[in-house]
């Protein structure tokens, strides 16, 4: 049995007028979409935490080595 995409399903229903077949398509793609919107919203959610998470911890070094820095300064 062959693979038909779901494009090529909702042809078939669309030639044959099934139009519960159809909608039910239409509804798999529609529900399709929402998921692979959450997905990707997930997805940027995940690597801006990340992301920030990095900036962060850069940013602290960087205060604690200009403390560093200016601590080592009063002592001369």
């Amino acid at each position: 049995m062959s693979y038909k995409s779901t494009t090529e399903r909702m042809l078939e229903a669309q030639k044959s007028d099934d139009i519960i077949r159809n909608y039910q398509l239409q509804k798999d793609i529609i529900k399709q979409s929402y998921f692979e919107k959450q997905k990707i919203e997930k997805l940027k959610k995940e690597i801006t935490a990340d992301v920030l998470s990095q900036i962060g911890t850069k940013l602290e070094d960087e205060a604690l080595k200009k403390l560093i820095d200016m601590i080592n300064k009063l002592g001369k």
